[in-house]
Order: structure tokens, then sequence, then C-alpha cells
């Protein structure tokens, strides 16, 4: 995000980027807002992984998934050389509740090399 680093977010959705596969990472399921006699009848999808190349922090609008740990494979804008990595999450004093247990603690990249 340039407005951050100086240095343009090749990997966001709006400027090409794309999830390709989360492999076998389970996303936290639905929230149900409203049932009757146990079943329900409105409920709220949770954010797809798509929101983690998407522009904004807003709380609670991330990317979920269950365990504590999961995968994404990205597709870049374009071929690139990567110099560095920038992984953003809110500030825990914007969270309303003060709780970031579930932000990310540790990280890997791995990179595949496509020729073309």
């Amino acid at each position: 995000m340039a407005d951050k680093t100086g240095l343009p977010d090749i990997a966001l959705e709006s400027l090409g980027g794309r999830v390709l596969s989360i492999g076998d990472t389970r996303p936290v399921p639905a929230k149900v807002r409203i049932s009757i006699f146990g079943l329900p009848i409105l409920s709220e999808p949770s954010p797809p992984p798509e929101t983690i190349i998407r522009y904004g922090v807003e709380p609670g609008k991330c990317w979920s998934f269950q365990g504590s740990s999961g995968n994404v494979t990205l597709q870049l804008m374009k071929p690139a050389v990567i110099t560095g990595i920038h992984l953003e999450h809110i500030h825990k004093a914007l969270d309303p509740y003060g709780i970031l247990g579930s932000a990310p603690k540790e990280f890997q990249i791995w990179v595949r090399v496509t020729s073309g």
C-alpha cells in the first residue's frame, strides 16, 4: 500500500492480484443472526480469503479460519522481484474490545518461481 510504504501493492485484488487457493484451510462458518426452531433463517457469511488482498483494515472485516494455522496461495498482478513483504493488522488500540488474540504472530512466505 503505497500510502504507508511508498511502494505499490502488487498483490492487491483491485490491481489484478488473485487468491488461487487456501489449501486445506477451514474458513470460519457463517454467523447465524436469526433462527426459528433451531433452523438458520438469516446468516452473515464470513469474509472470504480475498479480504486479505483488498484495501482496508476495518475491525472484524478480516479473513478468519479455524485452528491456529492456515495457508493461502496468491498470484501477483505481474511477475516481480520481491524485496520485502508487508503484513498489516489493526492496532490493538483500534479494536473495540482491545483483544487481538487471533492476529498473525508468525508467518512464512514460500515463493514458486515460474518461467514465462
